[in-house]
């Protein structure tokens, strides 16, 4: 399918169509390109497309192509931050899955649904969608979504506090040698053996993360927890020096790390003007850590709001043009009712006068009929005399 074989194609052909659709075509465009968008990794800040597609396909019986849309709205709402929704998305696709189940899609549901589970706190949600994703994923038998799979499980381990499930999860993905993963995995080893006091074990795997490491900000942080690592075995000298190399990263986080590192490693070898130093840049950093953390969230909170605020205003609109319909409507209905009325009045008044005229006609016709006996009768009374009188002179 083109959609997965080659998705930045079917992108620019949908955002470069400039055709009219139909009622029923549109809702599957708006479905497409959101799902284009998705599967090119662009980014989307707008659920009025999906929004379109679920309105137009909720009652379909395709359960298949409901899943799909689904998801869909789940990875949009995941990228406004709207995590609730998305949670809920995510489990409607879920309830749709088909019997013929496409087993990668499957795993990408269960996947994220696993990730926003855990930024919600939600560890034991998190540790059933990463199982669930782990087992679509050894089922669709790719190496990567594999891996991918096993490293978040991991991750969903450590939250529970089940390190050994996580070390576990991670040492299998050095068994299938992902070199794309092997830095970040040894990272995550090392860092698991350090939060256990069991400080040989780790620095024997962050050695080999570094071995392994192919981006700047992998070295930041191979860098911190060395230096981490040599505080616990109390030897600031080599702290120091990692520290003073993991300082450069770009990442608040890191920073305020080493900062906080070099504040440890120079009250350890007492020297206190140094360490009293560094832990206030530590301060100012997280400083400008917490206020960079409100600023995303204030931006945050706005774009929910003027989305919000959008929706409202559509739905303001919508009432407004509902009303004038009924108004129309009303006018029009109204119309027809006085009309219907004004024919029935006619009607009426047009029987009621027949009648009245029937009436009339009837009397008439009684009173000229009675005139008519009258005069007759006069008649008779006044022939009777003659006939007795001719009799006389015959």
């Amino acid at each position: 399918m083109a959609m997965d074989s080659n998705p930045d194609s079917v992108y620019n052909v949908l955002t470069d169509f400039s055709g009219k659709l139909s009622p029923d075509d549109y809702p599957l465009y708006c479905f497409l390109l959101v799902q284009s968008i998705d599967k090119t990794y662009r980014h989307i800040d707008t659920d009025t497309l999906i929004n379109v597609a679920i309105e137009y396909y909720k009652h379909t019986p395709d359960s298949s192509l409901l899943s799909k849309i689904y998801y869909c709205a789940g990875r949009v709402y995941e990228e406004m931050e709207n995590y609730p929704k998305s949670i809920y998305y995510y489990l409607k696709s879920i309830d749709n899955i088909s019997i013929d189940v496409d087993f990668y899609d499957t795993f990408l549901i269960y996947y994220y649904l696993g990730n926003i589970y855990s930024k919600q706190e939600l560890f034991d949600e998190a540790l059933w969608a990463q199982k669930k994703a782990y087992q679509f994923a050894e089922l669709y038998e790719d190496s990567f979504a594999i891996n991918q799979a096993l490293y978040s499980l991991s991750f969903a381990y450590q939250d529970i506090g089940k390190r050994d499930s996580a070390l576990l999860c991670l040492k299998y993905i050095v068994a299938n040698n992902d070199s794309s993963l092997m830095a970040t995995v040894y990272n995550n080893i090392a860092n698991i053996y350090y939060n256990d006091s069991c400080y040989d074990e780790a620095l024997k795997y962050i050695h080999r993360s570094i071995d392994w490491q192919n981006t700047p900000e992998e070295f930041f942080y191979n860098d911190v927890l060395l230096g981490q690592l040599y505080l616990g075995k109390l030897n600031a000298d080599s702290a120091i020096l990692c520290f003073e190399k993991s300082k450069k990263s770009d990442n608040l986080y890191t920073s305020v790390t080493s900062y906080l590192g070099l504040g440890e490693a120079y009250e350890l070898k007492g020297k206190y003007d140094m360490s009293i130093k560094y832990y206030k840049k530590a301060m100012l950093y997280k400083d400008s850590l917490e206020q960079n953390e409100k600023r995303i969230e204030v931006l945050r909170l706005d774009k929910i709001y003027k989305t919000e605020k959008i929706k409202e205003e559509n739905y303001i609109l919508r009432l407004s043009q509902l009303k004038r319909k009924q108004i129309a409507y009303g006018f029009i209905a109204l119309l027809f009712l006085s009309i219907g009325v004004f024919v029935w009045v006619y009607y009426k008044m047009k029987l009621e006068r027949e009648a009245k005229i029937k009436k009339q006609m009837i009397i008439l016709n009684q009173e000229k009929t009675r005139c008519y006996q009258l005069e007759l009768e006069r008649l008779q009374v006044s022939i009777r005399p003659r006939a007795c009188f001719f009799p006389l002179f015959s």
